[in-house]
């Protein structure tokens, strides 16, 4: 299974960067146990449209180029289900055993398209409250490996 991240934004030269370097690396560690091959994060641009359905919809047809119906399509979306670390793991868990590719969308910051949204298997949230789309990366980095320790018995989950 390959385990991919495609985000609207780029992160560039940051802080954060560093970050999602350190993710990586842990990802890579331990996620051959879970069945993960690899880990590929794709940025992708924000459009520079007037309107925010404008925005939002040449956004999709450049989200679309990476939907394919044989991955487990995973979006992020702040009218998502909440979920939890658990639930995290249970989501690579299921990719796996049914050998399918894990895909997490994360939107521009205007969101998603709501026609592109419908072809998600899952829409996913980490909260209510609005998060800058260069840390919600980092925090589905970290609840990726979070869920990934939890599917190795790794104590660096804690209940």
């Amino acid at each position: 299974m390959k385990l991919k991240v495609i985000s609207i934004g780029q992160l560039k030269n940051n802080p954060i960067l560093e970050i999602q370097k350190d993710y990586e690396s842990r990802i890579l560690n331990l996620s051959k146990s879970v069945g993960i091959k690899n880990l590929e994060i794709k940025e992708l641009p924000i459009s520079k449209k007037s309107s925010i359905k404008e925005r939002q919809k040449e956004e999709a047809k450049i989200i679309s180029q990476h939907i394919k119906q044989d991955n487990l399509n995973v979006f992020l979306d702040g009218k998502g289900e909440n979920i939890n670390s658990v639930d995290i793991s249970q989501i690579i868990s299921e990719s796996s055993f049914n050998g399918k590719d894990l895909v997490f969308f994360i939107g521009g910051p205007d969101g998603f398209d709501e026609k592109i949204i419908k072809v998600a298997n899952k829409i996913i949230s980490f909260g209510r409250v609005t998060w800058p789309h260069k840390l919600i990366r980092i925090m589905l980095l970290e609840q990726l490996y979070r869920g990934i320790t939890i599917l190795n018995n790794h104590p660096y989950h804690r209940n």
